[in-house]
């Protein structure tokens, strides 16, 4: 069987207050039929039961009722009204424990119930149950079940009731609540609901977002409390001259304007802390109207569709002055009001008593103040296509009122730092408490608070009444960048959001070891990362590097680099590529020392043996060091101990230069390598060379061991014109 669309009726269930006991209950529901259309202005047939102990339980009673829907689809009987089937409403013993309500619907007005519906019967029973109080009260001595003064303590560590007698603790009340504040945003979104002001007026309502206007400026002559909103004799006395005034009028003094325009107010009048809104509502803050500006401005609401032109979204579809103006509020008016909001142009009135602009303007308070003279408010133009927002009118104008639903705190919404944070990743984090609605947790982020992408939670959706922690990582991000981020609870109720945070990702990514290489013939540069061997182009560095006769050495996070005698640093987070000296004895053998001394050999075609020489930088001087003993020294290395380490092709050895007498010592036994050149050590007692020979690839050397091994094979075409030890940063 289908089930009856309710709206919680648990809670629309009230009671009929007699002198005595009660014995009747109120009974609302908004009946559809079977594809979920409402039956409007029709008679229904009804079943009620009262189940005794669960949804399925025993009947004590049971009526049947024919009721009539409103044109809402809201149908109001009275249980215990109707005729009985089984049973006496009367005799139900409500103290012998949980009562359920049952309802079966006919939409025809018969009785072949086709929809049903079983709730619980919570507070309701027990105001009836006075009446069994009645018969023992005079009695039985209840002295011992006296009340205790608490004396303003707190009763603590409560469980949720169970019996019908069992006290009951906040959790419990606030679940109650939510559920309430669910209903209440189920009656607005069917039509039901209507807010009622001190006067007894009722207003229709829209709901825009997340937000819930009256769909009509306010007309109450009286504050929430029930006393009265000041008026002036005669309506056009001037009131320019008074520090404070709280008044209100109908446009022209003419109270058959007030139910389409509403009433005017003085700024004074509307933030008067008695309130002229209905209870649950207020008059809306200044950054409550731009949420709802800016809602309408990210949902296309624009003329055509997007763009600022927002007036004619929230203006009445009639009583404004003609425009020509395509777009504005007076142009083809029939299109207006796409929003419900339904602004009709209801003038001012100014300080001195003069009703005005009926008809081409219409003006509303919000209760946020430009200064001590001035007042924050918003206006429609009938000529123009934008919401106004006015800085310039003085508070004694009068000008029109739209209230706004209180917010109904959809969930408590907190974030919380973020966590895990690296180079491209972060954890970010929330508490929310549901109140006991299944709700949707989202994470905003992004380089503003305007945030821009969203992360669902993991733990989305959540439910339940306690706090919760809610987390989302965050991946693919810069290094070094702050982030913008916020929580994002999403239920029946509406939209929560936690506060802005930021967090701001490492400077740099893991890092990791291994060899620099240029690559021969181009500008581009490469990573070979010796944990797996994987190469890897990094950079273009601007230089073209010809051959494989160049030389590298990384220092500090930049590459030191040697091409026919010139030398160059190029910094590898920023890129920048600059060129430093120019010396006739720098060659692609180099290497420089702690104390930032180039050391430098020079060896000409021919020659039996080459020259080493020390090179100053800052002056670009040059000095021999003396002679090396062999002609084939292709390169040098110094270590973290300013050891220089070089490799010799004549002696296919490597060894260790003297940097007093330029010599080259012998270290290793013979490679089995023939064409090895460049060297770069590296921190745990190893070489590494680039061997262009048979086999050709990069070139490992245990000094402690003294093993030469090809750890790196290169393909023919691939020659590295340097290679250089060091730790790279990866973005």
């Amino acid at each position: 069987m289908k089930r009856l669309s309710t709206l919680l009726v648990t809670v629309l269930l009230t009671i009929n207050v007699f002198s005595q006991a009660p014995q009747k209950m109120s009974y609302q529901a908004v009946v559809r039929n079977s594809v979920d259309l409402l039956v409007k202005s029709s008679s229904v047939g009804m079943q009620i039961s009262i189940l005794q102990g669960s949804e399925s339980g025993t009947p004590v009673y049971v009526e049947t009722q024919i009721a009539t829907t409103n044109v809402n689809g809201l149908a109001t009987i009275e249980i215990g009204g109707g005729t009985p089937v089984t049973g006496t409403f009367a005799d139900i013993d409500w103290s012998t424990g949980v009562y359920f309500l049952k309802t079966e619907t006919d939409p025809t007005g018969g009785t072949s119930y086709s929809i049903t519906g079983t709730s619980q019967l919570l507070s309701v029973p027990y105001a009836l149950h006075a009446k069994s109080a009645e018969s023992i009260a005079g009695g039985l001595d209840l002295s011992s079940y006296a009340t205790k003064d608490m004396g303003n303590e707190n009763i603590t560590n409560l469980a949720d009731p169970v019996d019908d007698k069992d006290a009951v603790n906040k959790a419990y009340v606030d679940l109650l609540e939510s559920k309430v504040n669910s209903l209440e945003y189920d009656l607005i979104n069917s039509g039901v609901y209507s807010p009622t002001d001190a006067d007894g007026n009722t207003y229709k309502v829209v709901k825009i977002g997340d937000q819930i206007w009256m769909a009509e400026n306010l007309k109450t002559t009286k504050y929430s409390n029930g006393e009265l909103i000041g008026t002036t004799t005669p309506v056009t006395l001037d009131i320019t001259g008074e520090t404070s005034p709280k008044y209100q009028w109908a446009y022209n003094g003419n109270e058959s304007n007030v139910d389409t325009l509403g009433r005017l107010y003085t700024w004074h009048a509307a933030v008067d802390s008695r309130n002229v809104c209905p209870t649950g509502w207020h008059v809306p803050s200044d950054a409550d109207w731009s949420i709802l500006t800016g809602y309408l401005l990210e949902n296309g609401y624009g003329y055509g569709g997007s763009g600022g032109a927002l007036a004619k979204s929230i203006a009445a579809t009639s009583g404004w002055d003609i425009s020509e103006t395509a777009g504005a509020v007076g142009n083809d008016q029939a299109s207006n009001n796409s929003t419900g909001f339904t602004g009709f142009s209801s003038g001012l009135r100014n300080g001195n008593g003069l009703f005005d602009y009926l008809g081409s303007q219409s003006l509303w308070w919000s209760s946020s103040e430009f200064s001590d003279t001035y007042g924050l408010n918003r206006i429609l133009y009938s000529g123009l296509n934008f919401i106004h927002t006015g800085t310039d009118l003085e508070k004694y104008y009068g000008f029109s009122v739209r209230c706004l639903k209180d917010a109904i705190l959809a969930t408590d919404a907190t974030t919380e730092i973020a966590t895990n944070i690296t180079s491209s990743s972060a954890q970010l984090n929330g508490i929310v408490n549901p109140n006991a609605l299944s709700t949707l947790i989202i994470f905003e982020y992004g380089l503003t608070s305007n945030y821009g992408n969203t992360l669902t939670a993991s733990q989305s959706p959540v439910s339940g009444n306690n706090a919760t922690s809610v987390n989302a990582n965050i991946t693919g991000i810069d290094l070094g960048i702050t982030y913008h981020y916020r929580v994002k609870a999403v239920n029946s109720l509406g939209t929560s959001y936690g506060s802005d945070v930021t967090f701001t990702t490492d400077s740099v990514n893991s890092a990791k070891n291994g060899l620099y290489a240029l690559k021969s013939g181009t500008d581009e540069l490469y990573f070979i990362d010796l944990s797996d061997s994987s190469i890897t182009m990094i950079a273009n560095i601007g230089l073209t590097i010809p051959d494989m006769f160049s030389g590298m050495q990384y220092i500090d996070g930049k590459l030191y680099i040697v091409t026919y005698g010139k030398l160059y640093t190029y910094d590898i987070s920023s890129g920048l590529l600059t060129h430093m000296i120019t010396n006739a004895n720098l060659t692609w053998q180099f290497s420089i020392n702690g104390a930032g001394e180039i050391y430098s050999v020079n060896e000409l075609s021919g020659m039996t043996q080459g020259s080493m020489y020390k090179i100053d930088i800052s002056s670009n001087t040059s000095t021999l060091v003396g002679s090396t003993g062999t002609p084939s020294v292709w390169g040098l290395g110094f270590d973290s101990s300013d050891q220089l380490w070089a490799v010799d092709e004549f002696y296919q050895k490597y060894g260790i230069m003297n940097t007093s007498t330029g010599a080259f010592i012998p270290y290793s036994s013979k490679m089995p390598y023939t064409d090895t050149y460049c060297v770069t050590p590296d921190n745990d007692g190893n070489l590494y060379s680039f061997n262009v020979g048979i086999p050709k690839g990069v070139v490992k050397y245990s000094i402690s061991s003294d093993t030469a091994t090809l750890l790196i094979p290169s393909s023919d075409t691939l020659n590295w014109a340097g290679i250089a030890y060091g730790t790279h940063y990866s973005k």
